[in-house]
């Protein structure tokens, strides 16, 4: 069959999320450094409090971990 993913919307963050994954696995990390140059943008601490970064570090964060369970 086919597989559907779901991603959850702002409100799912945490201070530091993925950050564990991201120094583990080579895989996220280069995922989420790839999606999060397409924004054009840095992503930092300071700006999260921004709905336009949250989003985008929440998406940068989602599909590096599917990528990284697809490379399982």
């Amino acid at each position: 069959g086919k597989l559907g993913v779901l991603f959850p919307g702002q409100g799912a963050q945490f201070a530091g999320m993925g950050e564990g994954l991201y120094r583990a696995y080579p895989v996220f990390a280069a995922v989420y450094d790839e999606v999060v140059a397409a924004f054009g943008f840095d992503i930092d601490a300071a700006r999260l409090d921004e709905t336009r970064f949250t989003q985008a570090a929440l998406f940068a964060v989602e599909v590096a971990t599917f990528r990284l369970l697809q490379s399982w």
